[in-house]
């Protein structure tokens, strides 16, 4: 029962998390500018899930200075990834920009062999190259599309930086550090880096022009894209592995790409109709070949202990 519930908040968290383009589109009529969006994000997060995180597990929050540094390398990833994110569904369009921020299993898959030396199975190379074509169709180079090589270069460096985040995620599960911990420090960071870089007295004055409906707004932003999926999907992984909710991320650019389509009309021709779905499909088998790959470590680690157990009672 455990199982099928966390699956459900895991899907759900790829729904919310694919909501970003629907903002980004309806804010950016206000006036807001991507860094702006960002800046409101990480603040709403802080405010949320500080005060939540403060509340329940207080001590949490007093850490050695050191891990300071680390959290800070944490935000200012996540930063560049949002703004760079944002910036390309601005210059292209919400599904190229979320096609090619999801390219991030690519980046994962190559530095994580270089810093953690774990093995790039041909599976995952495969679904690289399959990522990789995917990625060509959908840029437009083949259907004739006016390209915008500025927003598909911000597009692929969202994704570099996005990886970035993921490996210093993985280093510091692997130090125990609690995700509520290194969340609020992240978004607290993050919300200076943003606040200072975007301007906050034209963010200001533009949310005073439509205060009714762009205040909403900035606010749902922080609690819908950030807030509700870092919560749905902490809850998950308690339940499930960290492979399967690998495999279920798909769910947050397909979902980002049907929302674009149907409710802001975006085209989606043969070419990128492909390469949409030759994308997807890659990422299934990148989250299938990480499940896979933990469960021949268990099974090797329980053929160890047999082996060691064995051993000693000769």
């Amino acid at each position: 029962m455990k199982s099928k519930k966390a699956f459900v908040f895991i899907i759900l968290a790829g729904l919310f998390w694919g909501t970003s383009g629907g903002f980004v589109n309806l804010l950016s009529e206000y006036g807001f500018t991507p860094i702006q969006m960002v800046a409101t994000r990480a603040t709403v997060s802080l405010l949320l899930i500080g005060a939540f995180t403060l509340i329940k597990d207080g001590r949490s929050l007093l850490v050695k200075p050191k891990l300071l540094i680390l959290f800070l390398a944490l935000a200012v990833s996540l930063f560049f990834s949002m703004f760079l994110y944002y910036s390309s569904m601005v210059r292209t369009s919400v599904c190229t920009a979320v096609i090619l921020l999801n390219l991030h299993p690519i980046y994962v898959t190559a530095l994580s062999a270089v810093f953690y030396k774990e093995r790039i199975t041909p599976i995952k190379l495969a679904s690289i190259a399959v990522m990789l074509i995917g990625c060509s169709f959908v840029s437009g180079i083949f259907g004739g599309l006016a390209l915008d090589f500025v927003g598909l270069l911000l597009g692929i460096l969202s994704g570099v930086s996005y990886a970035s985040y993921i490996l210093i995620v993985k280093y510091y599960n692997r130090k125990g550090i609690k995700n509520s911990t290194a969340n609020v420090y992240t978004f607290l960071f993050m919300s200076i880096i943003a606040v200072f870089a975007c301007d906050p007295a034209q963010l200001v004055s533009n949310a005073a022009a439509e205060p009714l409906s762009a205040v909403p707004l900035l606010i749902a932003l922080g609690i819908c894209t950030s807030v509700v999926p870092f919560v749905l999907n902490g809850i998950a992984l308690r339940d499930l592995s960290a492979g399967t909710v690998s495999a279920l991320s798909i769910i947050e650019p397909l979902s980002a790409t049907i929302y674009s389509v149907a409710f802001f009309g975006e085209p989606m021709d043969l070419w990128k109709t492909l390469g949409v779905t030759m994308i997807l499909g890659a990422v299934i088998f990148l989250g299938l070949d990480e499940v896979w790959s933990a469960k021949c470590v268990l099974h090797k680690e329980k053929a160890d202990e047999s082996m060691l157990s064995a051993k000693i009672a000769d």
